[in-house]
């Protein structure tokens, strides 16, 4: 986008609409996903974001009117994002037994954070090595090609539940998810904790860069390692669960986070140096919500209806994606108000309150589980 001569602001603001776009459509889509077929919406998402792709690498060609060019690429993006995503899980859900499950995703999810660092590094090093606008293209129809392989693999997972559910309205959809068991309390905790955890890495980074003064290049081995602990965490959460099940994951990571950020509010007393101190508070907090996030996706699978699953799952990942929104806007809120207790500087403070949070939601899940009591 630098290449385009696009302003910084207008950058953050295309990167983050993605997401936000999808994040309005997943409920809607998902819904049409039950209706009409999981499939039939998932394999039109993957074209819709092969086409985007390709929208992007004509940007070029469009110099005086690259803007609209831009947004109509972002619609296409975010319209398939929105209608691959709305029934994934729904699809998976009868195609792993339970007992699997926790291993199942934890193997994907470590597959997909390598291939993506993998993807990343390469691409970087080609970029540091050839500066033209032809590599950011030549990169970008790879990235096209790949959502063509994708499309090819999703096409051979067979849909175990091609039975369609008759079409409710809103209300009656409210009253089937509120009437399923767990269903409400899962997300009410679920939104708690991702509100609290979703940005601490970003606290990090802001700490290391303002007021620990850490050069560009110990921010970014410390991402690496942060990495390097989420995998870690996928690991583990997937074994944990197995053995543990999710009650006891929750309880574990939860408590364990919060006495995480409760130390981190009060580092200035910890005789460590700055460095080695932000390298583990990173590692382990990567592992923990890496780990926790295993738990997460198979408490989700225990509390999904009978019915219009790909909804139940599409308004799991909707609240989460809210949380982690709504947090960005409260931190950011909090940074430019300067928050700050005593010795403790603005950081601290905003990890200090979020540790708070985690410790409430910790015990009063402890009274009311918001997951199976087995597994």
């Amino acid at each position: 986008m630098k290449e385009l001569n696009i302003d910084e602001e207008w950058i953050v603001i295309f990167l983050q609409a993605p997401r936000s776009i999808a994040s309005f459509l997943l409920i809607p889509l998902a819904y049409k996903s039950d209706i009409l077929g999981k499939k039939q919406l998932g394999k039109s998402g993957n074209i819709a974001q092969f086409l985007a792709i390709l929208v992007f690498c004509a940007i070029p060609f469009f110099p005086s009117n690259h803007m609209p060019v831009m947004l109509l690429a972002i619609l296409i993006f975010s319209l398939g994002t929105a209608l691959f995503g709305g029934s994934w899980f729904a699809l998976l859900e009868p195609l792993i037994d339970p007992s699997q499950r926790a291993t199942f995703f934890s193997r994907l999810r470590i597959s997909w954070q390598v291939v993506g660092l993998v993807f990343t590094w390469g691409t970087m090093k080609w970029i540091t090595v050839e500066k033209k606008m032809q590599t950011y293209q030549w990169i970008l129809l790879i990235a096209a090609a790949l959502v063509l392989v994708r499309l090819y693999c999703y096409h051979k997972i067979p849909d175990l539940e091609p039975n369609r559910p008759k079409p409710k309205s809103f209300k009656e959809l409210l009253r089937l998810l509120s009437h399923t068991k767990g269903f409400v309390w899962f997300n009410i905790y679920s939104f708690l904790v991702y509100f609290s955890a979703s940005n601490v890495i970003s606290l990090f980074n802001l700490e290391q860069k303002t007021a620990f003064h850490f050069p560009n290049e110990t921010v970014i081995t410390m991402g690496m390692i942060y990495l390097m602990g989420s995998v870690t965490g996928f690991y583990l959460g997937g074994k944990l669960t197995n053995k543990m099940g999710t009650t006891a994951i929750f309880n574990l990571f939860n408590f364990s986070m919060a006495l995480l950020l409760m130390a981190m509010s009060f580092h200035h007393h910890v005789p460590l140096s700055n460095k080695l101190l932000m390298a583990l508070a990173t590692f382990i907090f990567g592992l923990l919500f890496s780990a926790h996030s295993i738990g997460h996706i198979v408490a989700m699978f225990s509390r999904l209806p009978k019915e219009f699953k790909s909804v139940a799952t599409a308004s799991c990942v909707t609240v989460t994606a809210v949380a982690t929104g709504l947090s960005s806007f409260v931190t950011a809120g909090l940074l430019k108000f300067g928050l700050s207790y005593g010795s403790m500087n603005t950081y601290q403070s905003i990890l200090f309150i979020y540790a708070l949070i985690l410790f409430v939601v910790a015990f009063v899940f402890l009274i009311k589980p918001c997951h199976p009591n087995k597994d």
